[in-house]
């Protein structure tokens, strides 16, 4: 882009975008019911060598909580492979190519919301542990997203993560 010329629409600011909110991290006592009935979330995984994104939402049953739109994974399984484990560095410099692509099929295969214009309501993100290279890749997509589009942003812990 040239200095003075027009930010691209999808690069616009949502409504209320003037600072980013970062949230508590979710629990079980603080469920997304508190954001809005319905609420759907765009989850983005980026702790080591695979870049992931989903879509999920809340159903308000008990028995089933929630529902999984989306759940689209970039491995780079192939690219660490001849070096006989993670390379932080390329696992990083791969999250940078891949995340957009990652975040767009997400989106695309959720489908439009059943209500509400956006097709989100907040974004959760994991924030740690993992490798530096690559939490700063996935972070700072998703600090820069929610910032543009108004939504909060929760940050996840990935080992409470697989607890709760």
């Amino acid at each position: 882009m040239e200095v003075g010329e027009p930010i691209p629409t999808s690069w616009e600011r949502g409504p209320g975008a003037e600072s980013l909110t970062i949230e508590e991290p979710l629990t079980r006592k603080k469920q997304l019911s508190e954001w809005g009935e319905d609420s759907l979330v765009l989850g983005i995984e980026t702790s080591c060598d695979e870049t992931s994104a989903a879509i999920v939402e809340e159903t308000g049953d008990c028995a089933r909580p929630w529902r999984v739109r989306s759940n689209v994974v970039a491995s780079q399984v192939a690219i660490h492979q001849a070096w006989g484990g993670i390379v932080p560095e390329l696992s990083a410099r791969q999250h940078i190519r891949d995340i957009c692509g990652v975040i767009d099929r997400a989106l695309a295969e959720a489908g439009p919301p059943d209500t509400g214009a956006r097709p989100y309501d907040l974004i959760a993100v994991t924030q740690g542990p993992g490798l530096v290279g690559s939490l700063l890749v996935g972070l700072s997509f998703a600090k820069a997203l929610a910032w543009s589009q108004g939504v909060p942003l929760v940050p996840v812990h990935r080992l409470a993560g697989h607890i709760e």
